[in-house]
């Protein structure tokens, strides 16, 4: 056994304090997915609602990405607060403790499994990423004057 002395009261207090600190969060992290749902909502309602024109798309796009990003932390770590709840009693005893952690690092592992479409195909997906070349020339400085030919009938 280590001949260390270390300050039972201090470890515990550190260790109350950082379960307080994860239960806290815990218990916020649905009404932090209802938020964001909210905001999910509401750029769904501006794009319903609002001509395309008028709409600035690319900060629209970026906050719609932050948010869908916030979204996803949130539900993995509802995932991981669920198999923690399950588990928790593990915690009483000390051998279990390892296994609590395997089985966390087991559950966040199936986060990096990536998300398939249901309804958009190959060729949707290519058509909302793909920026046509008109539509980019449309956006650019001033058009090219045209020079009228004059077709001879021979």
């Amino acid at each position: 056994m280590n001949g260390q002395d270390i300050d039972i009261i201090e470890n515990l207090i550190e260790a109350i304090s950082i379960l307080n600190k994860t239960d806290e969060y815990l218990e916020n992290l649905v009404n932090m997915l209802s938020e964001c749902d909210s905001l999910k909502s509401d750029y769904e309602h501006l794009i319903e609602n609002t001509p395309v024109e008028d709409v600035n798309l690319r900060q629209l796009y970026l906050d719609m990405q932050e948010n869908f990003v916030k979204r996803r932390r949130i539900k993995n770590d509802i995932t991981l607060r669920d198999n923690y709840k399950n588990l928790t009693a593990r915690l009483n005893n000390s051998t279990n403790r390892e296994f609590l952690l395997q089985s966390m690092k087991n559950v966040q592992s199936k986060f990096s499994t990536n998300y398939h479409n249901r309804i958009l195909t190959d060729t949707d997906l290519e058509k909302l990423k793909n920026v046509d070349e008109q539509e980019v020339k449309k956006t650019r400085g001033r058009p090219k004057k045209m020079k009228d030919e004059v077709i001879e009938n021979v």
